[in-house]
């Protein structure tokens, strides 16, 4: 072999290690890319909450994007539950179903909110963005508690969240908060109980648009 000949496949090696290292370095970026959004996504998510009207936008729009279909379930309020005839067991099957009589649902996964309006009396709404339409989305606060066992249930109601709290002062200058909750039977075993919740928490009431499609 030649020294030319010799040199001239040494080139084309080098090359192709060349284009083999950068491909390497790209699938490599991208995968650092991925892990980092799929991070940002999982803080998303163990940030979301329903304690803020714009916080319940955020969190159904995460639970949407991870197709956590409890979860969004739960960001309704239950006056649209019923009017739509959903339930906690029936909706990821309706989904498909809600999905055509409410085309919002869909591009709800990537929202911008542009606008909140508080109606007070525990409505508020808030205006966003999808797909190149602003949509209004109401929200309704809803108050309630439940007593749980574990995943057993126990007790749950709607109820008056300011009625049912009470600041007591002790001899000591200090004070206790008190929650009287209602129940309809005293036939609870309170030892089996493993939390009492009691929340005001924003869901989704209805979503209408606010222009005509481009």
């Amino acid at each position: 072999m030649s020294l030319v000949e010799h040199g001239g496949r040494a080139a084309r090696r080098h090359g192709l290690d060349r284009r083999w290292a950068l491909g390497l370095g790209w699938l490599c970026l991208s995968m650092l890319g991925a892990s980092c959004s799929c991070r940002r996504e999982q803080q998303t998510l163990a940030r979301a909450t329903l304690e803020s009207p714009r916080g319940a936008v955020e969190a159904f729009a995460a639970y949407l994007r991870a197709g956590l279909h409890e979860y969004e379930y739960r960001c309704f309020s239950t006056d649209f539950t019923a009017r739509n005839k959903l339930s906690l067991f029936t909706y990821a099957q309706a989904r498909e179903e809600l999905a055509r009589s409410q085309p919002w649902l869909e591009l709800f996964a990537t929202p911008e909110v542009v606008g909140e309006i508080a109606r007070g009396g525990g409505r508020h709404d808030v205006d966003v963005r999808l797909g190149g339409r602003t949509f209004r989305v109401n929200l309704v606060r809803e108050e309630t508690f439940r007593i749980s066992a574990a995943d057993e249930l126990l007790a749950n109601d709607f109820t008056d969240f300011a009625a049912r709290l009470q600041l007591e002062q002790r001899p000591n200058g200090a004070a206790q908060l008190v929650a009287r909750l209602p129940l309809d039977s005293a036939d609870i075993d309170l030892d089996r109980a493993t939390s009492v919740v009691l929340q005001r928490l924003w869901k989704i009431d209805g979503v209408a648009p606010l222009d005509s499609p481009d």
